[in-house]
């Protein structure tokens, strides 16, 4: 990224360190807590003309509150690119019509609209800042599936949230899993963790690269995407949580904080697509569920939009605390992983009290 923040002491003249513009913004916005190297600073100025962010030090042991960044990305499809069609039973094609898997470039429009000062003590809301910074846009490789009314408009009339809820939590699992199917980083990948209502492409199953530009990652994800798909759904399938945890859908870069996850929601979208392991699951208190079929008016993607302020926010808290499951327990795909040191890194991760986007900003040093 061309576009570089340095960070000043008040008083020395030497940076602690940089930050590109994205985490600059996430990071080291007026008002935030930022943490570098186990010392505490308290930011008071992010000069974007000079492109730096002067801050200064803090006790952290003196500190009940961490600064928890609101953000939101909107993904707009640019056109072209490469489609085929998805790689199911022919069954399940004469049911539902084709499937269309796509890769090809999207422009990102990223805005950090404010923070909230939470607690270090139970994580409630202490204090709500709105802030006005400039949006980040910029172009990268996406791939993406459009998925059919079929499949999605029955886990809407289940009840379950569809977009925010079964889709998101389909694309943690798929980015957790991409290391072991697509031989890339996770940390490559990243997905439209804030849906809101008026974001055009938030009924699309969708994967982007981080990096501005993209780097091919894409291209990889879209030749193996049936096969991290189906793992996915087995992974959450096999995991022996109630509602989500870091062992499945739960991840440490979330921009929604993983708030609003569907475990369920996503199994059922999954064996849909013929993915998975049985039928599909019970559907517990439907009627009680706040979302509807209505929420499924319109399920084309859209080319291009304007990108807005953000609908609304959830603030549920989501438990975080796990530990590795019993060996009884253990299915062989999450055997896999927790050998290979995902699930430990996860858990790092998401032990922490709050995310910047994936790079936890709490002070809990006392």
């Amino acid at each position: 990224d061309p576009v570089q923040f340095q960070v000043m002491v008040r008083g020395n003249t030497t940076p602690l360190e940089t930050l590109d513009q994205k985490t600059a913004y996430m990071r080291l916005h007026p008002g935030a807590l930022y943490l570098n190297q186990q010392w505490a600073y308290f930011v008071e100025e992010l000069d974007l003309n000079a492109r730096i962010a002067w801050v200064v030090p803090r006790n952290p042991k003196h500190l009940d509150y961490y600064t928890e960044c609101r953000e939101h990305s909107q993904v707009v499809l640019s056109g072209g690119g490469k489609a085929r069609a998805a790689a199911l039973s022919q069954e399940l094609l004469r049911e539902l019509g084709t499937p269309v898997v796509r890769c090809g470039g999207v422009k990102v429009h990223w805005r950090m609209y404010g923070f909230r000062k939470k607690s270090k003590q139970d994580h409630r809301i202490l204090d709500q800042i709105d802030l006005t910074l400039p949006a980040v846009e910029y172009p990268t490789q996406a791939v993406w599936m459009d998925l059919p009314g079929g499949v999605l408009q029955p886990v809407a009339e289940a009840g379950l949230s569809v977009d925010r809820g079964g889709l998101h939590a389909l694309e943690h699992a798929m980015i957790a899993l991409a290391p072991l199917v697509c031989d890339l980083e996770s940390a490559e990948l990243t997905c439209q963790h804030t849906r809101r209502d008026s974001d055009p492409n938030r009924y699309l199953l969708l994967l982007y690269e981080g990096q501005k530009g993209g780097a091919g990652t894409a291209s990889k994800v879209y030749a193996q995407w049936e096969g991290l798909l189906s793992r996915a759904v087995r992974l959450i399938e096999e995991c022996p949580c109630e509602s989500g945890c870091p062992n499945c859908i739960v991840v440490p870069r979330c921009g929604e904080y993983n708030h609003g996850l569907d475990k369920l929601a996503a199994v059922k979208i999954g064996r849909a697509l013929g993915f998975g392991l049985g039928p599909p699951p019970p559907v517990p208190n439907a009627s009680a569920s706040p979302h509807n079929a209505s929420a499924i008016e319109h399920l084309e993607p859209a080319v291009s939009a304007v990108p807005s302020a953000e609908d609304g926010e959830a603030v549920v808290q989501v438990p975080l605390a796990h530990t590795e499951p019993a060996s009884t327990q253990v299915q062989p795909i999450e055997r896999k992983l927790w050998d290979a040191g995902v699930f430990k890194r996860r858990l790092h991760g998401a032990g922490m009290a709050t995310s910047s986007a994936g790079e936890r900003t709490c002070l809990e040093l006392d």
